[in-house]
């Protein structure tokens, strides 16, 4: 497959035993997306030099990054916000849109498709993490990893290869602002 071309695909087995179907584009606005049927945001989260990743309760030993549900009357910026204070007690310095995950449920093709929005951002934290930070008690662990242990943690596959490696560039040409 070409570097950037899109959509990029990946099939994955939930833990239902469900099998999606997600269609990645990059974008940095979701215009294009029916604002309704966007159910989830996502963040590869910088602090410092590390990236953010956290252990859900759903999934004992298995990290990711922040990421959760849009509630009613929610848009997917105000989700990302949202779930970085929950999840891991941050919150947003800046932040840019990467792309958007279609994701569709192969063996039942009548239910419509979801749109899972990525994003890139940097943050900081209000004060330490504890459990006791995410009201729905999903997230037991927040860490700071080294950008080369990323992939020991979570491994998205080519999609997520991609979404760092973006996530990477908007880091380093933002802080070449700062450098000054």
């Amino acid at each position: 497959m070409n570097k950037n071309q899109f959509p990029m695909v990946a099939n994955y087995k939930s833990m239902s035993g469900d099998t999606y179907h997600f269609e990645f584009f990059e974008s940095d606005k979701f215009d294009n997306v029916p604002l309704e049927s966007i159910t989830q945001s996502a963040v590869f989260a910088f602090h410092k030099d590390k990236i953010l990743i956290v252990n859900n309760t759903t999934k004992p030993g298995q990290y990711g990054p922040v990421m959760g549900g849009v509630e009613k009357g929610e848009n997917p910026n105000h989700t990302l916000a949202r779930e970085l204070k929950e999840e891991s007690n941050m919150r947003l310095i800046d932040y840019k849109l990467i792309g958007y995950q279609k994701a569709t449920v192969i063996e039942k093709p009548e239910r419509p498709a979801d749109y899972h929005m990525r994003y890139v951002a940097i943050v900081e934290p209000f004060g330490p993490f504890t459990p006791d930070c995410d009201p729905d008690g999903d997230v037991t662990e927040l860490l700071e990893v080294e950008l080369k242990d990323f992939k020991k943690y979570c491994n998205w596959g080519e999609i997520g290869d991609f979404i760092m490696q973006k996530s990477l560039e908007w880091v380093a040409e933002r802080n070449k602002g700062f450098d000054n």
